[in-house]
């Protein structure tokens, strides 16, 4: 599975050349759209623990603590982009 992050950004470069949303991504968008309606204080994405660390796709293996810090704002960043390519 992709990340969030990875999916919003793909979205965000194709609609910015071509001015909307294409077609095709249209799913996609809707699938990171939903899955942010659910955050609460544990992250959307995929993580991996390795009992020392925590790692996403997008943000690398850090403390417990660090690591839910960077996901708020990573997911933050990720829903002020989809209100963005709403407006398309």
């Amino acid at each position: 599975m992709t990340s969030l992050r990875e999916r919003i950004e793909k979205i965000a470069a194709e609609t910015k050349k071509v001015g909307y949303i294409p077609e095709q991504f249209v799913e996609e968008f809707t699938i990171v759209k939903e899955a942010l309606k659910n955050v609460k204080d544990y992250p959307p994405c995929c993580i991996k623990c390795d009992g020392k660390s925590v790692s996403c796709d997008y943000l690398g293996p850090l403390p417990l603590e660090i690591f839910l810090t960077e996901c708020k704002r990573c997911v933050e960043e990720i829903k002020y982009k989809v209100k963005e390519l709403e407006k398309y």
